[in-house]
């Protein structure tokens, strides 16, 4: 199970890294991973990455819109689940 690194408040959303930028040659916001975030949380998005080492593509961090209600253990909570439904 990958740890949650940090979790931060970034421009209406609250940002849960699981893993740092510099492991990834890439970083993408693919269209398909915000259709799976969105129906466990809506408005979510992912942010995937390819890593340096062998090419696979996994979350680099999830962002969960912050809505009336949402509290920050409440996105670590749906980042986990979004992160677990995508890298398996």
């Amino acid at each position: 199970m990958v740890k949650i690194k940090k979790t931060t408040k970034e421009d209406g959303f609250y940002h849960v890294r699981f893993r740092s930028p510099s492991q990834f040659s890439k970083i993408r916001t693919p269209d398909w991973a915000a259709n799976v975030a969105g129906d466990i949380s809506k408005g979510a998005e992912v942010r995937m990455g390819r890593t340096k080492q062998g090419g696979n593509w996994l979350v680099q961090s999830v962002l969960i819109k912050r809505a009336s209600g949402k509290t920050y253990n409440d996105a670590r909570r749906l980042g986990r689940r979004i992160q677990k439904e995508i890298d398996g």
